[in-house]
């Protein structure tokens, strides 16, 4: 999970500051216009992390 997290922060620490500069709006309107996607992105990493753990606990000879 904290892969998870962590990949989503990168993705925001670069895609925000970018879309500032193409589109000439200032940091904080741009942070609040991604700001709606975050939920979305949260689910999607908790989803994924549940489904990881499940599959492991299916399949054991996926475990190092």
């Amino acid at each position: 999970m904290a892969c998870l997290l962590g990949g989503i922060v990168a993705v925001y620490a670069v895609g925000v500051p970018w879309l500032a500069m193409v589109t000439q709006m200032g940091l904080p309107k741009a942070a609040m216009a991604v700001a709606v996607f975050l939920p979305g992105d949260l689910a999607k990493a908790a989803v994924a992390s549940w489904v990881a753990w499940r599959v492991e606990r299916v399949w054991p000879l996926l475990r190092r």
